[in-house]
Protein backbone atom coordinates (compact mmCIF):
# COMPACT_ATOMS: atom_id res chain seq x y z
CA UNK A 1 0.00 0.00 0.00
CA UNK A 2 2.81 2.45 0.61
CA UNK A 3 4.51 1.67 -2.52
CA UNK A 4 1.17 2.67 -4.53
CA UNK A 5 1.02 6.09 -2.27
CA UNK A 6 4.56 6.82 -3.06
CA UNK A 7 3.91 6.67 -7.09
CA UNK A 8 0.64 8.73 -6.17
CA UNK A 9 3.04 11.38 -4.61
CA UNK A 10 5.58 11.05 -7.54
CA UNK A 11 2.92 11.51 -9.92
CA UNK A 12 1.50 14.75 -8.25
CA UNK A 13 4.88 16.49 -8.01
CA UNK A 14 5.51 15.31 -11.73
CA UNK A 15 2.43 17.27 -12.63
CA UNK A 16 3.22 19.98 -10.27
CA UNK A 17 6.74 20.27 -12.01
CA UNK A 18 5.68 20.33 -15.67
CA UNK A 19 2.90 23.01 -14.44
CA UNK A 20 5.39 25.12 -13.37
CA UNK A 21 7.41 24.52 -16.48
CA UNK A 22 4.51 25.68 -18.51
CA UNK A 23 3.79 28.68 -16.57
CA UNK A 24 7.41 30.07 -16.78
CA UNK A 25 7.22 29.71 -20.75
CA UNK A 26 4.14 30.91 -20.94
CA UNK A 27 5.09 34.13 -18.96
CA UNK A 28 8.47 34.80 -21.07
CA UNK A 29 6.30 34.21 -24.60
CA UNK A 30 3.69 36.81 -23.40
CA UNK A 31 6.49 39.16 -22.92
CA UNK A 32 7.96 38.50 -26.24
CA UNK A 33 4.55 38.97 -27.28
CA UNK A 34 3.94 42.51 -25.44
CA UNK A 35 6.96 43.98 -26.70
CA UNK A 36 6.14 43.33 -30.25
CA UNK A 37 2.48 44.58 -29.68
CA UNK A 38 3.83 48.26 -28.37
CA UNK A 39 6.27 48.07 -31.85
CA UNK A 40 2.87 46.93 -33.80
CA UNK A 41 1.20 50.38 -31.95
CA UNK A 42 3.76 52.60 -32.44
CA UNK A 43 4.68 51.38 -36.23
CA UNK A 44 0.48 52.21 -36.73
CA UNK A 45 -0.15 55.19 -36.74
CA UNK A 46 2.34 57.07 -33.58
CA UNK A 47 2.29 60.92 -33.23
CA UNK A 48 4.89 62.86 -31.62
CA UNK A 49 5.79 65.52 -29.69
CA UNK A 50 8.50 67.19 -27.41
CA UNK A 51 9.75 65.98 -23.85
CA UNK A 52 12.14 67.38 -21.89
CA UNK A 53 14.63 65.51 -19.76
CA UNK A 54 14.15 64.91 -16.39
CA UNK A 55 16.56 64.57 -13.47
CA UNK A 56 15.37 60.65 -12.63
CA UNK A 57 18.27 57.83 -13.71
CA UNK A 58 16.96 54.61 -14.96
CA UNK A 59 20.69 52.86 -13.84
CA UNK A 60 21.75 49.90 -15.98
CA UNK A 61 21.39 46.50 -14.56
CA UNK A 62 24.21 44.96 -16.48
CA UNK A 63 26.69 47.53 -14.66
CA UNK A 64 27.45 47.23 -11.08
CA UNK A 65 31.19 48.98 -11.41
CA UNK A 66 29.80 51.61 -13.88
CA UNK A 67 26.62 52.68 -12.31
CA UNK A 68 25.87 53.57 -16.00
CA UNK A 69 22.22 55.10 -16.68
CA UNK A 70 20.10 57.06 -19.20
CA UNK A 71 18.17 60.08 -17.89
CA UNK A 72 14.09 59.84 -18.22
CA UNK A 73 12.25 62.05 -20.52
CA UNK A 74 8.24 62.91 -19.91
CA UNK A 75 5.82 64.79 -21.12
CA UNK A 76 2.25 66.03 -21.33
CA UNK A 77 -1.03 65.08 -22.97
CA UNK A 78 -4.73 66.10 -22.10
CA UNK A 79 -3.21 67.44 -18.63
CA UNK A 80 -1.64 63.96 -17.74
CA UNK A 81 2.32 63.48 -17.32
CA UNK A 82 3.88 60.68 -18.98
CA UNK A 83 7.86 59.40 -19.29
CA UNK A 84 9.80 56.78 -20.71
CA UNK A 85 13.72 56.15 -20.91
CA UNK A 86 15.58 58.09 -23.55
CA UNK A 87 18.07 56.09 -24.15
CA UNK A 88 21.28 58.17 -24.50
CA UNK A 89 23.99 58.79 -22.69
CA UNK A 90 24.81 62.45 -24.08
CA UNK A 91 21.53 63.72 -22.55
CA UNK A 92 21.16 66.17 -19.20
CA UNK A 93 18.10 67.03 -17.77
CA UNK A 94 16.52 70.41 -18.99
CA UNK A 95 17.48 68.84 -22.78
CA UNK A 96 14.71 68.68 -25.04
CA UNK A 97 14.00 65.73 -27.36
CA UNK A 98 11.42 64.01 -29.73
CA UNK A 99 9.20 61.33 -28.93
CA UNK A 100 6.63 59.27 -30.44
CA UNK A 101 3.66 57.71 -28.83
CA UNK A 102 0.80 55.33 -29.34
CA UNK A 103 -2.34 57.63 -29.41
CA UNK A 104 -4.61 54.90 -27.93
CA UNK A 105 -2.08 54.45 -25.36
CA UNK A 106 0.36 56.99 -24.85
CA UNK A 107 2.37 55.16 -21.79
CA UNK A 108 3.42 53.75 -25.22
CA UNK A 109 6.52 55.82 -26.18
CA UNK A 110 10.19 55.92 -27.71
CA UNK A 111 12.69 58.67 -28.23
CA UNK A 112 11.93 59.13 -32.49
CA UNK A 113 15.46 58.59 -32.94
CA UNK A 114 15.19 54.80 -32.12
Amino acid sequence: MSRKKTQTGQNVMIYIYLLLAFGVIAYLISGVFNGSTADQLLASGSRSTKAVIIDEKNYLPNSPVSHSFFYYYQFMLNGKTYKGCSGDHNLKPGDSILIKYAPANPDVNTPASY
